[in-house]
């Protein structure tokens, strides 16, 4: 086990065919939508934290007003929480912590382990917790396809906006089966009846087939195609595998029924999983019916996402309900 800034550092077991990507070092992932925090400077931008406080660091980092520091701090970052009857004493794990905003909100009331690939993120998140003094709070740099936590641990555990990332550190093996890892290992730490929430984007979203670009891999259409088309085309256009696998509602059902999940429960999450003003259940078409009708704003689809309002107003709802742009599954562990 290694260290950085007083972040415990655990690298993960080889899986398949090898080791995560060996030039990450330290840092196991590498992406332009959520990797390390500070740029090309991290040390100055953790001493800045350090000496300035979390938030000054983080509005240089990103801009008072910016998405990424609303993901930070705003309230309703847990609002899917009061999903699950949690307490004092619950213990939970938010895998793929970022900037804390998720992690430290939940370390307010709980026992909480912020854990991410990077341990610049995992330093920023302990310094967080630190100067929030936050009675119950761990954060470490770890990957979910080898979590450093015992069996039937954890009450909770939380994937926000992470899981579709965690194969872009092995690259030489299929998401899928990083994905099956990572579940497993959830599967593993949680305690019988045990929870997982998990935020994700659809595959099938109604955005991507009207030709808007995939938010990971930055391309139009390539959620909607086969594993193996998407792949040639994400080589094509940016030279580097397509590993950031979302999934279909009844993919991802069946992922979490293999491993090992009995009960899951699917919800729409408005505006989004990051800060979700509304948690709609996808298994009740009259909600979803009166949602539609009475809720969905006309003015958050502007432009060419205006044609998305007018179809999801035309479409059956349960219909909607596999064309939704983010999913929130809530599974649960036998007891």
């Amino acid at each position: 086990m290694a260290n950085f800034h007083g972040a415990p550092v655990f690298f993960p077991h080889a899986i398949g065919s090898g080791a995560a990507d060996p030039q990450a070092q330290l840092l196991f992932e590498r992406s332009q939508a959520s990797g390390s925090l500070g740029g090309n400077d991290p040390e100055a931008f953790l001493q800045h934290a350090a000496q300035n406080g979390w938030r000054p660091a983080l509005e240089n980092e990103f801009g008072a007003t910016s998405p990424g520091m609303l993901r930070a701090v705003a309230p309703n970052r847990t609002a899917w929480s009061y999903l699950f009857d949690l307490g004092p004493e619950s213990r939970v794990l938010d895998l793929g912590c970022g900037t804390g905003g998720v992690a430290c909100r939940l370390g307010k009331d709980h026992h909480v382990i912020a854990a991410d690939k990077s341990p610049i993120n995992a330093a920023f998140v302990k310094l967080r917790g630190e100067q929030e003094k936050l009675p119950h709070f761990h954060s470490v740099c770890a990957d979910g396809v080898d979590l450093p936590i015992a069996d039937a641990q954890l009450d909770l555990v939380c994937m926000i906006g992470s899981f579709e990332w965690m194969p872009t550190s092995w690259p030489n093996e299929d998401p899928e089966t990083i994905h099956a890892r990572v579940l497993s290992e959830v599967f593993r730490v949680l305690k019988p009846g045990g929870s997982l929430f998990l935020g994700i984007e659809n595959r099938q979203y109604l955005g991507f087939a009207l030709g808007m670009a995939d938010p990971h891999a930055r391309i139009r259409h390539v959620s909607y195609l086969d594993r193996d088309r998407a792949n040639q085309l994400s080589l094509d256009l940016r030279g580097e595998p397509f590993l950031e696998y979302t999934y279909t509602r009844g993919e991802a059902n069946a992922l979490l029924n293999n491993a090992g999940f009995k009960q899951v429960d699917d919800y729409w999450l408005r505006p989004d999983y990051s800060t979700p003003n509304y948690i709609i259940p996808l298994n009740n078409d009259h909600i979803i019916k009166y949602f539609i009708e009475e809720r969905l704003n006309p003015w958050d689809y502007q432009g060419g996402r205006s044609f998305v309002y007018k179809i999801f107003r035309m479409l059956p709802p349960h219909e909607v309900a596999e064309h939704v742009e983010f999913f929130g599954f809530c599974a649960r562990k036998p007891s």
